[in-house]
């Protein structure tokens, strides 16, 4: 108990003194960030909060697909808003509310808690690898040595096209392998499905934070292999309510090479922005237009 105690009040620090550190760095560079706004058009910001619905529709089908793995079907609508609603959890001090949420949800639906577990294990499984891949692909096919000074591991991949085969290749046989162990069957319609939907979710959301930076295309996959990346690394820091500050971080470390700071930090604070905007109208959505549901249908 004490221990949780004390990782409450560090993640309480960490948040205070994230928010100290942008307050100052924003009186030290006012007229750079200033600058650096006036290039986002009322076009972009549109192209990009569309974007980011589209994406965010998209991985709400994974929800219900993690559920009926299980035997537990429910519609589009029903994913939707639970996805919606328990999302917005992550934005409390301790990272993992959206967890829990979720988990309350299911468990008021009278899903059995193995099954509950197994089907966000399942869609956690999907929304990590998905990214990582879509992030590490988008590198490779450009040959960027700046993902490749971050991660060394990666540099064996980064200086082979070849590894752009090889790695959807081993993703999808590592997932098909991770659905056997857990669910000792696969559906295969609903395997590829899966796929597709990662695929188009990353570059949705990745698409929207290229929006966001008034650039030309030549730096399309570096926007979304890195916006993927540094989603993934925020998605994990649990300690960072929404990922705020990780993912910003490692998108400067992975942009730095084709921007400066203060254009990093603007656009992705910009972007922060809109995706919290665009979390809280589709989350009032949710509750408004489609009830949460908390009675579980029964297995068709």
């Amino acid at each position: 108990m004490k221990k949780k105690k004390i990782l409450q009040i560090l993640k309480w620090v960490y948040l205070t003194v994230l928010l100290v550190g942008a307050g100052w760095y924003l009186s030290q560079n006012y007229a750079d960030v200033k600058a650096v706004l006036k290039k986002i058009s009322l076009q972009n910001i549109v192209l990009c909060a569309l974007s980011l619905i589209a994406g965010k529709l998209v991985l709400a089908d994974v929800t219900r697909l993690s559920l009926k793995k299980n035997g537990d079907y429910i519609d589009y609508k029903e994913a939707f808003a639970i996805t919606s609603i328990s999302q917005l959890g992550k934005y409390l001090p301790g990272g993992i509310w959206h967890f829990v949420g979720k988990f309350g949800i299911y468990k008021a639906r009278s899903i059995d808690n193995k099954k509950g577990i197994r089907a966000m294990i399942w869609e956690n499984a999907w929304l990590l690898s998905g990214a990582g891949v879509i992030g590490f692909m988008s590198f490779i096919f450009i040959g960027n040595d700046a993902i490749c000074a971050l991660i060394p591991f990666s540099c064996f991949f980064n200086r082979s096209k070849h590894f752009l085969w090889i790695l959807p290749i081993v993703w999808i046989g590592a997932m098909l392998l991770f659905e056997l162990i857990i669910f000792q069957k696969i559906n295969v319609s609903d395997f590829l499905i899966t796929v597709a939907e990662q695929i188009l979710a990353w570059v949705l959301l990745g698409l929207s934070l290229y929006f966001i930076f008034p650039i030309g295309r030549d730096l399309i996959l570096s926007i979304i292999g890195a916006f993927s990346l540094s989603w993934a690394g925020g998605y994990i820091a649990v300690f960072a309510p929404g990922g705020i500050g990780v993912r910003e971080l490692l998108l400067s470390l992975i942009l730095e090479s084709e921007f400066s700071s203060v254009e990093i930090t603007t656009f992705a604070s910009a972007h922060r922005l809109i995706w919290v905007v665009i979390e809280f109208v589709l989350g009032g959505i949710s509750t408004t237009v489609f009830p949460l549901p908390t009675q579980g249908k029964k297995d068709e």
